[in-house]
């Protein structure tokens, strides 16, 4: 008898530890085993089908950031509950960003109790993942185009650059430096090794701010190779230098990429846009 009774002991014991070890959630109803995890994962979509590499997605309060990959997936992780400030872990809803320059932004609510994410609330579920794909929406078409192109190293005429800029939704209002109604700042991106270059018409140009609809404006400029000091033989990427306004935009994102991400300057290069166009080809001297 005491061994039939022994034995039932010993079986119900590995059927509980069987049951608690083949589970990731707790089974007497409490929150998931994995909650309170610092990561949290997800996805997000540009609605024109462009490369979803690079979309930036940052927590506000935190002030982290972090890029998606090329399939546009991310992970995010909290810092340690320690390191938050305060005297220890935040708690609270907050809003997580997706942003592009040149699309809507779109946002997601996230909840963390003592400095770590409470999965399942919010827009997380209960595997630490978004609920659902963000979708951004494009809002302002950018597309450059050089004349001529390719040319020599040599050559001793002058480029023409022409940007023209049209809205997909309502209107955008388009920032950037022109004097007399002409494009002032571009950079050259030299495909290759990454080297920047950066001609202004005019240094120091004031500030237009220009209200884009459906119709397209364009803006234009010349250059000439020798006006570029650095420029080889190479494929570069012609980036105009304009900002898009976003009254939804935290000043912190923007900071949290660079502090001077807005100037035109290298850091400029850090802000996602989605742009067409911007070939440019140096050859060899003729």
């Amino acid at each position: 008898m005491k061994k039939s009774r022994s034995y039932s002991i010993l079986l119900a014991a590995g059927l509980i530890a069987f049951i608690f070890s083949g589970c990731t959630s707790n089974p007497f109803g409490d929150d998931d085993i994995g909650a309170g995890a610092r990561g949290m994962s997800g996805k997000v979509q540009l609605n024109d089908g462009s490369n979803p590499e690079g979309i930036y997605v940052w927590l506000e309060t935190f002030n982290i950031g972090t890029r998606t990959d090329t399939n546009g997936e991310f992970k995010l992780t909290l810092p340690p509950p320690a390191a938050q400030g305060g005297g220890g872990g935040i708690d609270g809803a907050f809003s997580l960003y997706f942003y592009v320059a040149n699309y809507q932004l779109a946002t997601a609510q996230a909840v963390t109790r003592d400095g770590e994410f409470i999965f399942d609330q919010g827009d997380i579920n209960a595997k630490g993942e978004l609920r659902t794909a963000k979708s951004l929406k494009k809002m302002l078409r950018i597309e450059t185009q050089v004349d001529p192109s390719p040319v020599p190293s040599n050559y001793s005429f002058r480029v023409g650059v022409q940007v023209t800029l049209q809205a997909t939704i309502d209107t955008v209002t388009v920032v950037l430096p022109s004097v007399g109604g002409l494009l002032n700042t571009i950079f050259f991106r030299n495909v290759t090794s990454g080297a920047l270059f950066k001609h202004e018409s005019i240094i120091n140009a004031p500030l237009e701010s220009l209200l884009i609809g459906k119709e397209p404006r364009s803006r234009t400029m010349t250059f000439s190779i020798n006006q570029v000091p650095g420029l080889t033989p190479g494929d570069y990427e012609i980036i105009p230098y304009l900002l898009v306004a976003h009254d939804a935009v935290p000043s912190e994102l923007i900071t949290s990429i660079a502090a001077d991400a807005n100037s035109p300057g290298p850091n400029y290069l850090k802000l996602p846009f989605r742009r067409e166009g911007e070939q440019f080809k140096i050859t060899n001297a003729e």
